[in-house]
């Protein structure tokens, strides 16, 4: 069947991977840790100075980032939603009091050639319940 792009075939993807990332003011990482029962694969601290301006605000990041091993970014993206599924509830809470959640996927073309990301109707359902916006960081190499 030439044509046919399997679903983990990436439709011309060098890399990619997906973040959730919850920014807020005074709710500490742990708290957002204990609230969805999850660990995340980095946070920072408000006021916290690893870069040259101090942070503004709490971030903490769950990546598919080396757990995920697929060119399609809706695998990634599916990989933050099972880890969400249980704690609905708890993510809508959290936008509810004025947290920042969103996804962010990074897509790297392999070439300049058609395809990228995309998301399936159900994935959308999902992040629209939970008022998850989503976006993309996208590469292109211009000398492929």
């Amino acid at each position: 069947m030439s044509g046919i792009v399997s679903f983990d075939d990436g439709g011309g993807c060098l890399r990619t991977y997906a973040t959730l990332r919850i920014y807020s003011g005074d709710i500490a990482p742990k708290e957002i840790s204990e609230i969805l029962e999850l660990e995340p694969s980095r946070v920072w601290n408000k006021g916290s100075t690893e870069t040259a301006v101090p942070r503004k605000q709490n971030g903490w990041f769950l990546t598919s980032r080396g757990e995920v091993e697929s060119l399609d970014t809706k695998r990634h993206v599916d990989f933050i939603l099972n880890q969400l599924a249980s704690n609905k509830t708890y993510i809508t809470g959290l936008t509810a009091q004025g947290l920042q959640v969103d996804i962010m996927c990074l897509w790297q073309s392999a070439n300049k050639s058609e395809g990228g990301p995309s998301l399936l109707p159900a994935q959308m359902l999902m992040l629209a319940e939970m008022g998850i916006a989503i976006a993309w960081n996208i590469y292109v190499d211009n000398n492929s």
